[in-house]
């Protein structure tokens, strides 16, 4: 009686632990892809704010060619 209480109890603590090594991972997943996110914003904010650059220069140098 006692033997099978005790492997029940270990079942118990084996699967609270899966539970929250499973939340643990789903936690750092969630971390890691908003941080993906936010890199993935900022590198096309970056690229927009090039080809303004780009298309500014462009501008300035036929402003001046046809002056």
């Amino acid at each position: 009686m006692t033997s099978i209480f005790i492997s029940i109890i270990i079942i118990m603590i084996i699967i609270i632990i899966l539970l929250l090594l499973l939340i643990i991972i789903i936690i750092v997943i969630y971390v890691f892809w908003q941080i993906v996110k936010i890199i993935f914003n900022l590198f096309i904010i970056i690229i927009i704010i090039i080809i303004i650059i780009i298309m500014i220069n462009i501008l300035i140098v036929f402003i001046y060619l046809f002056h």
